[in-house]
């Protein structure tokens, strides 16, 4: 199968989402989310014992960007099926794309975390 560049640009497209959304999520992580939910680091009740089970802006930008990774590879389903039809590279290309979505969502949280 030939693979044009037009082709090839539209199944690399889905990944671009993640440099996109770096830059806001960012700005918004440190602007709004860190001060709505708290930003993860270790916190100290009144008697001075730790809370450990809390929901922090560490925790959202987690699930955050597990959810851009499963929008991306669902997205990519969808692309790969108007340029690869129904075969075998189709589902090699989305299993790969899901891999290296989870691959940039985790080194894209570390990036991120508050600590």
């Amino acid at each position: 199968m030939k693979i044009h560049s037009k082709s090839l640009i539209k199944l690399i497209a889905p990944i671009l989402a993640f440099p996109i959304l770096f830059l806001p999520y960012q700005l918004l992580n440190s602007a709004v989310i860190v001060k709505w939910l708290g930003c993860g680091c270790p916190k100290v009740d009144a008697s001075g014992e730790m809370i450990h089970d809390y929901f922090s802006a560490n925790d959202f930008t987690r699930v955050f960007w597990i959810v851009v990774a499963v929008g991306v590879t669902v997205f990519s389903w969808f692309v790969s099926k108007k340029v690869l039809g129904k075969n075998r590279a189709r589902v090699l290309y989305v299993a790969g794309i899901f891999v290296a979505s989870l691959f940039i969502a985790t080194w894209v949280t570390g990036q991120l975390l508050w600590s």
